[in-house]
């Protein structure tokens, strides 16, 4: 029991881990192009995209590398930097090397490096017929994606003049990855009212909505299956900690998972304990819940319930 709960507790660290590094959104994507003037007229006149800066063009005294900090000798005789932004504040990076050395062709996908951008638009066939109208090579037709994750999504690749891969995107309804993250924090909000309602009616509705029937709830102390343990399981809780409430805190959603904070705290609002719970998805409802409960002393038995 010790080591299964164990490696849960590593699954769920490594599944939901804090960022070493706090990220509010990728700032620009950059890419090399043969020409900036043209790339930059490109973007504007195809997406709607706007100039934000411009430097140079500057001689260039060493690599731009990954070789650039051993001052190796330049592949190019002057840089030349241009950044754009495009709908809702997403940037792009152009650079132009003149007199380069490097590859004239973009990567493959299969290389190393090779990449493509997406660009989101309202009427993908509009936009197809708008491309194809200025000569632009669409590869096939847009493809409609009609299950998993990606569902309600329709996309098309298509090459840009100088031969740069790019992509046209809509979702009208969302994807069903999006919808689901909000599915998933309505059935959350209704675990917790399950755990707080005291009403048995009320309660067994909540289950219905929320549970699947042979729901697992994996606790440091036991196990428990089945709406009606569970029930069992809550009731002895309330016993335990009368007049006291799950407050959630925090709750992350991915894929088919969702990992929630919370605090148990008592009629004054005193927090009496804290933890979190890591539970997965199954059919649109919750299949396992396992709890955490932070700085617990495993030997004092105090929020114990059943055995």
């Amino acid at each position: 029991m010790k080591l299964l709960f164990l490696l849960l507790m590593i699954s769920a660290h490594a599944y939901s881990k804090d960022p070493a590094l706090t990220m509010k959104k990728i700032d620009h994507v950059g890419i090399t192009v043969p020409n900036i003037a043209e790339a930059s007229k490109f973007f504007i006149d195809t997406f709607g995209c706007a100039p934000l800066t411009h430097m140079g063009p500057f001689n260039m005294d060493h690599s731009m590398s990954n070789d650039r900090k051993q001052k190796v000798k330049p592949r190019a005789k002057t840089i030349e930097l241009s950044m754009i932004t495009c709908g809702d504040g997403t940037n792009i990076e152009l650079f132009e090397y003149k007199n380069s050395k490097g590859k004239k062709t973009p990567p493959d996908h299969e290389d190393l490096g090779g990449h493509h951008i997406a660009f989101y638009t309202e009427n993908i066939h509009e936009a197809v017929k708008y491309l194809r109208e200025k000569g632009l090579t669409v590869i096939g037709e847009p493809m409609v994606m009609t299950f998993g994750e990606t569902a309600g999504e329709t996309w098309v690749h298509f090459m840009s003049p100088w031969g740069l891969e790019l992509e046209l995107g809509e979702s009208p309804k969302g994807k069903a990855v999006e919808t689901n993250f909000v599915k998933q924090d309505i059935i959350i909000t209704k675990h917790f009212d399950a755990i707080n309602e005291l009403d048995s009616a009320k309660r067994d509705t909540l289950f219905d909505l929320a549970y699947s029937s042979n729901i697992d709830f994996i606790d440091p102390f036991f196990t428990v299956v089945g709406h009606k343990n569970l029930k069992n399981m809550y009731d002895e809780l309330h016993k335990k900690f009368p007049q006291h409430q799950f407050v959630v805190t925090k709750v992350e959603t991915h894929h088919d998972s969702t990992r929630a904070k919370w605090n148990l705290v008592d009629a004054k609002g005193k927090i009496v304990h804290t933890g979190e719970d890591f539970i997965l998805f199954a059919n649109g409802k919750i299949a396992k819940i396992y709890v955490f409960i932070d700085n617990h002393n495993y030997k004092d038995t105090s929020y114990e319930t059943h055995k």
